[in-house]
């Protein structure tokens, strides 16, 4: 018999599945520890007696189902397990219904990889402190000019980007987004391209930008959305994309074309820890701050991606993942007069290495230490 006590790791199961849908089983080390998830999901595919903590009622029935093989193997929720989401959690079954056609999943390749991607960044933003239930936060709107979100960062997947007022569709229809993250100074598209480089559609993104913009400017009072998230499995995905950029030089064909930063995020706790940074109030502004003299800024005022000039060197900060800014430094390379430093965490040092070889030189920081100073600006 299994007791369904509130933060059981079966309820974080559970709420999870109610508004993502389906999962790939190679996420679960983004939910917990693998080894006590995957015999969890395999007894949860099993017949158990299901007995809620705070009454007589116990149901009997499998909670969950593995479909696929894998990369693609995928888990769901039973249909014999909707009346114990309806019970625990009303609105979250509500939502499940109305999101997954009534419990009617396709099994298209297309449609899998699809969810898998959206359920795959959602749980880097939730271990990045980001508020990703859609039945628990605000909807946006389109109509007036008003800051009606929470302070909170927030995750608005895709299918909630489409349902806004008579546009999402439209506008998100060609797109690859996976959602968008909204905090108290800013907006960013969120992308995930898994572990192969950045596929998408220039002017379905364009629109999607515009788009996002408009919703920024509504929701938020923020005039600008130039930012997007870009979540991959590991680095090699980041190169992948950063190579892909050299293939045309037309940037309405490229992904830093439509947005002018791209901050890379791999998909471990690395990621989530440097998506957390990347959702404070003027983070860009608070990090640069820490690093670098007033006197030796450059304050966006140079004739490439520079942050400072530090003993007669050029620095550059990728302690914000910005993977846009890499590829806009090696094309000025050739016109650079002076040594550049690359200020880096140590997780990303093998990235930068291969990408630029020998022309910059990097100098680590520790995460520890960029979220030591958040804290204290935060406190």
């Amino acid at each position: 018999m299994i007791t369904l006590r509130p933060g059981s790791q079966v309820l974080k199961l559970l709420a999870i599945l109610s508004y993502l849908g389906e999962i790939p089983m190679s996420a679960l080390r983004l939910i917990g520890s693998e080894n006590t998830l995957r015999p969890l999901v395999q007894k949860l595919t099993q017949m158990q007696e299901f007995r809620f903590p705070d009454r007589d009622e116990r149901i009997t029935c499998k909670m969950l189902i593995v479909n696929g093989s894998g990369k693609k193997k995928t888990i769901r929720l039973f249909k014999a397990a909707l009346p114990i989401l309806a019970t625990l959690m009303p609105d979250g079954y509500q939502y499940y219904m109305k999101a997954f056609n009534q419990h009617h999943f396709s099994g298209e390749d297309q449609q899998v990889e699809r969810h898998h991607r959206i359920a795959e960044a959602a749980l880097v933003c939730a271990n990045a402190g980001i508020q990703t239930c859609p039945y628990q936060v605000r909807t946006l709107q389109d109509e007036t000019i008003d800051r009606i979100l929470p302070d909170e960062p927030t995750l608005y997947l895709s299918r909630e980007l489409k349902n806004i007022g008579g546009q999402g569709e439209n506008k998100t229809m060609f797109s690859r987004i996976v959602g968008a993250v909204f905090y108290q100074t800013g907006c960013y598209a969120v992308y995930n391209c898994r572990n192969a480089k950045m596929k998408w559609n220039g002017t379905g993104e364009s629109k999607v930008q515009e788009y996002l913009e408009m919703l920024a400017r509504w929701n938020t009072g923020q005039f600008e959305a130039n930012s997007c998230i870009l979540v991959g499995h590991s680095y090699k995905a980041a190169l992948r994309t950063l190579d892909a950029s050299k293939e045309t030089r037309r940037l309405d064909l490229r992904f830093d074309g439509i947005y002018s930063h791209i901050h890379f995020i791999p998909m471990d706790s690395n990621g989530s820890r440097l998506l957390n940074i990347l959702t404070f109030p003027d983070w860009n502004e608070h990090l640069l701050d820490m690093l670098f003299d007033p006197s030796d800024r450059s304050y966006g005022k140079c004739p490439f991606e520079y942050d400072a000039i530090v003993n007669d060197s050029y620095y550059l900060s990728h302690l914000d993942g910005d993977i846009a800014r890499l590829i806009r430094l090696r094309d000025a390379l050739p016109t650079v007069d002076k040594p550049i430093t690359i200020l880096c965490f140590p997780f990303q040092v093998a990235m930068l290495k291969e990408y630029f070889g020998s022309q910059v030189r990097l100098k680590t920081v520790e995460l520890d230490l960029i979220e030591a100073g958040f804290s204290q600006e935060g406190s």
